[in-house]
């Protein structure tokens, strides 16, 4: 099972969760701290195992080539869930919005 490591985020692969795919962290070290930054995660460090899901990626940072979808290479996560997220009476989460944070996909 691979989970998102976005702080917030809940996505993971058991969900079945069609058109989510899930990125390994740079190994580029400007784009590797780009990417931790953006997991809104306090004094944490991305395993082997690490991943964030493409939901937090803008579809401009996508390509396609042979019935395959890949990031492109210099892309930063700039999609988050907004702070508060309403909750329906029974618990279950009645929706997340996601917001741009920043305006591009690439580090500069």
């Amino acid at each position: 099972m691979v989970n998102c490591n976005v702080y917030g985020c809940k996505n993971r692969t058991e969900r079945n969760q069609p058109n989510i795919t899930f990125h390994r962290f740079p190994n580029n070290p400007q784009l590797k701290d780009a990417w931790i930054k953006c997991t809104r995660r306090i004094n944490w460090n991305p395993k082997s195992h690490s991943r964030i899901c493409s939901k937090h990626f803008d579809p401009s940072c996508f390509q396609q080539k042979s019935n395959r979808t890949y990031l492109n290479p210099h892309s930063i996560p700039t999609l988050f869930m907004k702070a508060s997220v309403r909750i329906r009476h029974d618990m279950r989460l009645l929706c997340i919005n996601f917001v741009v944070i920043g305006a591009s996909c690439a580090v500069k």
